[in-house]
């Protein structure tokens, strides 16, 4: 017992030194930006999620300040859970890129101890559980993620994806109650990034079908799979209300140009030859840099899954390696793309789903080979070259256009993309994409004043010039006119905002309007003299979803107790 725990801790030593090895590229004093990837939109949400926690919004819907001051609900979109340490550390001083560096640092070691530890549980090897582990890391299309495209939603999907594949291998082949399991890993896949929520799901549907076939002599065992898996999905789906239903309840209310961008999801654009998938990482030049043809699995991850031909079958990697051989075919458009998955926008984000399976069947093979000295020998080679491949990426980097320090402020995060595209009417490093701006053509927000408007009889916005007082999303303002006006605030509108009178300092509701030609927070303004008040104080959706959300937490934290102690109670007799 102590022997392994002794060697345990050998391994996740190595592990800790080989995330470090992974993140040589963010030792240096600077970080490379590309221009129209996601580096300064994530910079510019942990800036955003400290300037909501000031104001008082423990779980934050709109960043106030974003979009040049017009403010940005990036919240209710990309969820921010696992963002909130790090804001907090942004609040008490460090820099939005030393919160980054850190959290990608986080998260990448959390998902590497996690996919050891999953490959050491199901395939009792630590040899190929370490080489597997280490194919996971370092796989080219998470380099890439990490510090080409500094895509962080998929950088934490693939931190929880080997919980999920967990979740899967106890359900599906141990036949294991593990719905708690399944219902955490895929909370925590929708907080993280839905897309590959999306794709772990498809995946997940068809291991349940191949699950199905493989016991249909067994109905018992079918029900028993069956019972555990709509437990756990409606415990994901519990746990996640609290995000899903918001979200859900602004797509309804308005449009935005996500829905109107026909080019966001040209996913037949991004579908790539057989020679890109299988180039290394270490060709790519930063100075030709192809998002769609830079992706890459590598042809050594796909050497090393050839040799499961020479060993003795198993009807689970059998299955995995068919599903490779259909992502692959998927990624170079041999099969086409169904219409449901358009939403992924790009072919390549199916190596989310094949570097884990890749992984799993190395595994696999190490653990039949039973050459311990060929796997630490292949093991070190494969160590070596990924350092080779980091430490070229590292210099591809330096060869880059746009650098940000360490220490650098949001002016300076925020003057990339000005210099390279000034038909934008918002900012691309604050906004990226800006999918879930409302839908209008009417605002210019770069040239938007933040002057209270209102509407003339030509149906113009024409600026209010009295002052008011703002306060994160909240404006107070004094009118006083003989002319009941339409005012229209500088507040891109989302359902969620409040309007008040204020009378003898008492908040009496008065209705509130989405303006729809410009999108603004709009009131009816009396005639005479009137406090207003406007605030975002959210919706009722939002309120009973956090509420159903944080009574299943409590309820689950009640049950896992229950069955712990009642574990134990049982070992004393």
């Amino acid at each position: 017992m102590l022997k392994r725990l002794k060697r345990d801790k050998i391994y996740y030593l190595w592990i800790l030194l080989t995330v470090i090895v992974f993140c040589i590229p963010y030792l240096n004093n600077d970080i490379a930006v590309i221009p129209s990837q996601d580096l300064t939109f994530h910079l510019n949400r942990l800036a955003g999620l400290a300037n909501a926690f000031e104001e008082g919004q423990i779980l934050p819907k709109i960043y106030p300040y974003a979009n040049f001051g017009f403010g940005y609900a990036t919240p209710l979109f990309y969820c921010d859970f696992f963002l909130y340490p790090f804001a907090v550390l942004y609040h008490f001083g460090l820099s939005a890129i030393l919160c980054f560096k850190i959290a990608i640092f986080v998260y990448t070691l959390i998902g590497t101890v996690l996919m050891f530890y999953i490959c050491q549980k199901i395939f009792n090897n630590h040899k190929a559980s370490f080489l597997a582990t280490m194919i996971y890391l370092f796989a080219n299309y998470h380099l890439q993620n990490v510090f080409v495209r500094a895509a962080l939603g998929e950088v934490l999907a693939m931190t929880f994806i080997p919980l999920a594949f967990y979740a899967f291998y106890k359900l599906l082949i141990l036949h294991e109650d593990a719905f708690i399991l399944l219902g955490i890993s895929f909370t925590f896949l929708i907080m993280s990034h839905l897309i590959s929520t999306l794709l772990m799901g498809i995946l997940f549907s068809l291991f349940i079908i191949m699950a199905i076939i493989f016991n249909r002599h067994d109905l018992s065992i079918i029900k028993k799979m069956l019972i555990s898996i709509l437990k756990g999905t409606l415990l994901a789906a519990l746990l996640s209300l609290w995000y899903l239903l918001p979200m859900l309840e602004q797509m309804l209310d308005q449009t935005f140009w996500l829905s109107i961008n026909k080019n966001y999801n040209n996913i037949a654009s991004t579908m790539q030859s057989p020679l890109d998938i299988l180039k290394p990482l270490a060709l790519m030049s930063l100075s030709s840099f192809d998002i769609v043809k830079d992706a890459n699995i590598g042809i050594f991850t796909l050497l090393l899954i050839l040799p499961y031909s020479f060993l003795k079958k198993n009807k689970y990697i059998n299955v995995l390696l068919v599903t490779v051989f259909i992502i692959y075919l998927l990624i170079i458009g041999i099969i086409p793309t169904i219409p449901l998955l358009e939403i992924i926008q790009f072919n390549f984000r199916f190596y989310l789903l094949l570097y884990p399976l890749g992984a799993f069947i190395i595994a696999y093979n190490f653990k039949e080979w039973g050459r311990d000295k060929l796997a630490i020998i292949i093991s070190l080679c494969f160590l070596g070259f990924s350092i080779f491949n980091t430490i070229h990426l590292n210099n591809e980097l330096k060869t880059g256009d746009y650098f940000l320090l360490n220490n650098a402020v949001l002016e300076d995060i925020n003057n990339i993309e000005a210099s390279e595209d000034d038909s934008l009417d918002y900012d691309r490093d604050e906004l990226g994409g800006a999918e879930y701006l409302p839908y209008t053509v009417n605002m210019n927000y770069k040239t938007e004043n933040n002057s209270i408007k209102t509407i003339d009889h030509n149906g113009n916005k024409v600026d209010f010039d009295w002052d008011y007082e703002r306060s994160f999303t909240t404006i107070i303002y004094q009118y006083a006119d003989d002319e009941k006006r339409e005012l229209l605030f500088p507040l891109s509108y989302y359902k969620g905002y409040k309007a008040y009178e204020l009378i003898e300092g008492k908040k009496v509701n008065i209705p509130i309007y989405n303006y729809d030609l410009y999108k603004l927070v709009s009131i009816n303004a009396e005639v005479g003299k009137h406090i207003y008040m406007i605030a975002y104080e959210g919706t009722l959706i939002q309120k009973l979803s956090l509420s159903i959300s944080a009574l299943t937490v409590i309820i689950l934290l009640g049950y896992i107790i229950y069955e712990r102690h009642k574990q134990w109670k049982k070992l004393q007799y």
